[in-house]
């Protein structure tokens, strides 16, 4: 199953964190893909190592990967779903870049071409969730309520408070998705905090922020095509997206596809000794409790002589405190950085010599 296929989270937090980093590895969890391409201009990037035990999410990442590689920049953002253009252009997009793909992953997508056709950006699993939900919350809401979408919170009028306190409420609530089919166990595992989703965007609303976060838009509108470009992620940005397909075009990345789970991976991955190393773990702790995450962080602070930052989310499940944080050792909070407050964000640095 693919979970998610479109931007599920700020990217930019793990770009600034990799930014101050000489990394020549990266690995990182595939997710959606959006955080991969958003970390591949790094400029002293050589080797990535995209990881995953879910094998349809390294073929969607190999497929936006060979899209953008193929595809001039804005020919990519609507054959993925970003912008609008016909079913017709897509599949044509897609014959184009399929021998950009390997056999596995090529006849995987062949076999999708209804997928295809819509824009993989709107197929995963959260968003089908999504579009089940919309159609109420935007009957039940009002047109009023889509104007902290467009407008500067002093410029609201007849907002329609005690209905959005509504939703907030059945956001909180494990039924609410259950109701709606939404099977991933970020959301519906035990444990899982619930109340920080609604929280996250009512601070959003506070801030008068709305407009940039990603989550938001995604949530209400299906799509990011209203916010502000400069609000845009980075994987969306025709800017960075062109600097991505110089790096994929000057073939000086080697990327590698690995089909496994992140603790599995770092035992058999080939990283260089003396390497500068960046680690990018996406919202592990969703699947995984903080013990089993000490002791993966554990594995990157023994690898081979180094420099390893990490970056690694909680979302609802698994949030760390801060006796937790600090039993690490010098982590930094980036959670205030990133722009659409559904996750704590942390930054690490990792030698042997802590191990």
């Amino acid at each position: 199953m693919l979970f998610y296929t479109h931007v599920n989270e700020d990217n930019a937090v793990e770009r600034q964190a990799m930014a101050g980093s000489q990394a020549s590895e990266l690995f990182v969890i595939a997710g959606s893909g959006e955080r991969v391409l958003a970390l591949l201009d790094h400029p002293s990037l050589s080797t990535v190592f995209v990881v995953d035990n879910n094998r349809e999410a390294l073929y969607l990442c190999a497929l936006k990967i060979a899209a953008l590689k193929a595809l001039d920049v804005q020919t990519y953002l609507r054959f993925m779903g970003v912008l609008e253009t016909s079913a017709k252009e897509r599949l044509q997009c897609f014959a184009q870049l399929a021998p950009e793909l390997a056999e596995e992953c090529r006849e995987y997508w062949v076999g999708k071409q209804a997928d295809l056709a819509v824009g993989v950006c709107n197929i995963g699993h959260f968003e089908q969730f999504l579009s089940k939900t919309r159609p109420i919350l935007r009957f039940f809401l009002g047109r009023n309520f889509y104007q902290c979408l467009e407008k500067p919170r002093a410029e609201w009028q007849h907002f329609p408070h005690l209905r959005w306190a509504m939703v907030r409420w059945l956001f909180a609530r494990r039924f609410t998705y259950r109701l709606f089919g939404l099977r991933d166990m970020a959301f519906i595992g035990r444990g899982a905090d619930l109340a920080a989703i609604p929280a996250a965007m009512q601070q959003s609303m506070e801030e008068d922020r709305v407009q940039q976060s990603c989550l938001f838009h995604l949530v209400m509108n299906g799509h990011l095509r209203a916010m502000p470009p400069e609000h845009q992620p980075p994987s969306f940005q025709p800017v960075v997206l062109e600097r991505i397909k110089e790096v994929l075009a000057g073939r000086r990345l080697c990327i590698h596809y690995v089909l496994a789970d992140a603790r599995e991976a770092l035992g058999t991955l080939p990283f260089k000794a003396g390497a500068s190393r960046f680690f990018s773990l996406s919202d592990l702790l969703s699947f995984m409790d903080w013990t089993e995450m000490q002791k993966l962080l554990l594995q990157i602070a023994q690898l081979p002589n180094g420099e390893n930052r990490a970056v690694f989310r909680a979302f609802v499940r698994n949030r760390p405190d801060g006796a937790a944080l600090q039993a690490l050792g010098p982590a930094e909070d980036l959670s205030a950085a990133e722009r659409t407050h559904f996750y704590q964000v942390f930054q690490i640095d990792l030698s042997h010599d802590q191990a």
